[in-house]
């Protein structure tokens, strides 16, 4: 997003490069203390929910919990800067004729992304605050007498559960941008499309509860958040369904990104379907950390985000590199990525439905065959990446020079060169449609 935000939407630069300097480096700084407990005695062990009284009772004594506390309001801290500046920067910095209605969809999904970030992350700083305030001075807000542990989840997961849409929501922008391009015709519904994001970004602050049906909430509650959760699925099945008619009504090439582009779509829709399951509550009882869910979460997020992240740094890559990668690497990369993804993943759904729960290291014998291929399928997808890495140094320095629109791509990011010069473009452009196009001559 700061590479391309600006170059989609016509500006030199985002609004406040210091305070977008300050996120960066703020990132890399709150991810190095969330690992400083390996030198002060044991990491913090409290898994990556932190759930009280585990991570502030009179067990959870380890500095290495409160540098994973410290580090967790930084990353925060970087994601708040961050979103700020490309608010501003995309309410007030567009060139001229870009309008809120033809801006690029992955700068809507950016954009809906930075709402979601500014809505959520200060109640999860909020409850980081308060469980450093139980560690250091002894309060009583998640442990003791008097004390709320389930506060604790509430507040993680009203952040939690729109971080999942955080982290997608970009992957919708960038299969929109390659399903189009590749498609060669515009992207069908393109006004359903931006509602349908936003419709996900404000549903997803409804539906947090479905992360606690095990927890004896209040019936009534469990059952709203039951039914906004299914809810979900109505938005995402109009993106989904838009894809597939602009695939259907276009000429459609099968280059690399626009394979990956429809193996996320595959692997999205797969783990969409597990979620509605998912959502269910008396099934969500059943499948509760099992397996069935860590299947559910990794088609969604690695299926979905990981899969549209390479297909997008398949697609830009001659823009920022001016080289386009090496096409028969990125063929054996998505082949035996999109092979081993599903051995690794699909059988957990299985082992899951036969009661094996996760954060286990020893299981049923009956298993052992099931997860010893899941293991292998694992090593080999992670191995398999290592073609993506040797592709993008040997397109860097052996690639087809790309020229400055390689795709026929129709956003303003192709109208500059390739590599793109320092500010963006040597004269801001000015984004007129066809019809008024043919009106000027």
């Amino acid at each position: 997003a700061n590479y391309l935000i600006p170059l989609q939407i016509g500006a030199r630069d985002l609004a406040f490069p210091r305070i977008n300097a300050l996120g960066y480096w703020l990132l890399p700084t709150g991810g190095i203390v969330l690992y400083m407990g390996y030198f002060t005695g044991g990491a913090g062990d409290v898994g990556w929910t932190g759930y009280t009284p585990y991570s502030s009772g009179d067990f959870a004594t380890r500095p290495g919990t409160d540098f994973w506390v410290a580090g967790q309001i930084m990353l925060g801290a970087s994601s708040t800067l961050t979103a700020v500046n490309f608010l501003v920067t995309m309410l007030r910095m567009r060139a001229p004729g870009v309008t809120l209605m033809r801006l690029p969809l992955f700068s809507w999904s950016i954009l809906v992304t930075v709402f979601l970030l500014l809505l959520s992350i200060p109640v999860f700083t909020v409850a980081l605050l308060l469980l450093m305030a139980d560690r250091t001075f002894g309060t009583l807000y998640f442990s003791g007498p008097d004390s709320d542990p389930i506060l604790w989840q509430h507040l993680f997961w009203y952040f939690g559960h729109p971080e999942v849409y955080i982290v997608i929501l970009p992957a919708f922008g960038v299969l929109s941008e390659i399903i189009s391009t590749f498609s060669r015709r515009p992207i069908f519904g393109y006004t359903s499309m931006v509602y349908a994001m936003a419709t996900i970004g404000i549903i997803s602050f409804v539906v947090y509860g479905h992360h606690m049906f095990t927890t004896g909430a209040d019936p009534l509650f469990r059952f709203i958040v039951m039914l906004t959760t299914m809810l979900v699925a109505v938005p995402t099945g109009i993106k989904i369904f838009n894809w597939l008619a602009t695939m259907t009504g276009g000429s459609i090439i099968l280059n690399t990104p626009m394979l990956f582009a429809l193996g996320t779509v595959i692997t999205f829709t797969i783990g969409g379907i597990t979620g509605i399951i998912l959502a269910s509550i008396p099934l969500d009882i059943a499948f509760h950390d099992t397996y069935f869910v860590v299947a559910h979460f990794h088609y969604v997020l690695i299926g979905g985000t990981m899969f549209s992240f390479i297909a997008g740094v398949y697609y830009w890559y001659p823009k920022m590199v001016g080289k386009i990668m090496n096409e028969r690497l990125g063929l054996l990369h998505f082949a035996t990525t999109f092979i081993f993804f599903n051995a690794a993943f699909y059988p957990m759904h299985n082992v899951g439905i036969s009661g094996m729960p996760r954060r286990y290291a020893t299981y049923d014998e009956s298993l052992t065959e099931l997860n010893q291929f899941i293991t292998i399928s694992a090593m080999l997808f992670g191995l398999v990446q290592l073609i993506f890495v040797y592709n993008v140094i040997y397109s860097y320095k052996y690639g087809k020079e790309a020229g400055d629109n390689p795709w026929n791509g129709w956003s303003l990011e192709w109208a500059t060169s390739s590599p793109p010069p320092e500010n963006s473009f040597i004269e801001i452009p000015t984004l007129i449609t066809a019809e008024e196009a043919e009106k000027n001559e």
